[in-house]
């Protein structure tokens, strides 16, 4: 059953850490009481287990069933910690890329690994780098990604894209961020940086406030009028 599960997927997800360096409020870490006056807090499980994943089990687990994992493609998601958190994030990055044909990596990249880009620059043609950074200064982008060094977070994204990298600027719109989409956009455009540009569909907690039906058909005018063709937007509402 196993193998059968194995041989049917293309795309392979691993959370190598819940270590993370933010506290986005509506993340998949924290528990988003329905009652927005209650605080929220990071989920009991991971806060009495924190861990990296060991790189040996790691290379052990792909090695055991590598004629399934050859070739097909992986991700190191960051849905419960940030994958540059691992402090062995490039034996990851390595071991990944002479196994799968393709490694994306999410992260909200406020913290210091430009000496780790470097030494992966060489694999670009298949490492894929997603910068996860909502807004153009600090202070609009700690709204939701709490606790970021927005400037740091910055600087490795246009690190790796001067590496001549598959750069990758996944921007969340949300009410409190929403008048940045054009900088963003015209940013992305100077710099040819691939932008992702999605609306937060998850419930509003406090500050973090979904958009309005009409404030994203403004959004798609923006979108519209800058015609930029290197970015994806995610162009639907719900």
């Amino acid at each position: 059953m196993t193998q059968n599960l194995l041989s049917t997927n293309r795309y392979f997800d691993f959370n190598i850490t819940n270590y993370c360096n933010a506290g986005c409020p509506t993340c998949k870490r924290y528990t988003i009481p329905d009652n927005s006056y209650e605080e929220n807090v990071v989920k009991p499980f991971l806060q009495q287990n924190k861990i990296h994943m060991d790189f040996n089990d790691y290379k052990k687990i792909l090695l055991f069933n590598e004629e399934f994992f050859m070739g097909k493609n992986a991700q190191f998601c960051g849905e419960f910690g940030d994958p540059f958190m691992h402090p062995k994030i490039e034996d990851f990055t390595l071991f990944s890329c002479d196994i799968f044909d393709l490694l994306k990596i999410n992260t909200n990249a406020g913290f210091n690994r430009k000496k780790y880009l470097r030494n992966v620059a060489h694999l670009k043609n298949k490492l894929c780098i997603f910068f996860s950074i909502d807004g153009m200064t600090n202070k609009t982008n700690n709204v939701y990604r709490v606790g970021v060094n927005t400037d740091l977070a910055f600087e490795n994204m246009l690190l790796w894209n001067d590496l001549g990298c598959k750069s990758r600027w996944d921007f969340i719109v949300f009410q409190h961020n929403m008048d940045d989409v054009e900088d963003v956009i015209d940013f992305a455009m100077k710099n040819e940086i691939f932008l992702i540009l999605k609306i937060n569909l998850r419930k509003s907690y406090r500050n973090i406030l979904k958009i309005t039906k009409d404030q994203y058909d403004q959004i798609r005018k923006v979108v519209k009028k800058k015609n930029y063709k290197n970015m994806q937007f995610q162009d639907y509402y719900e």
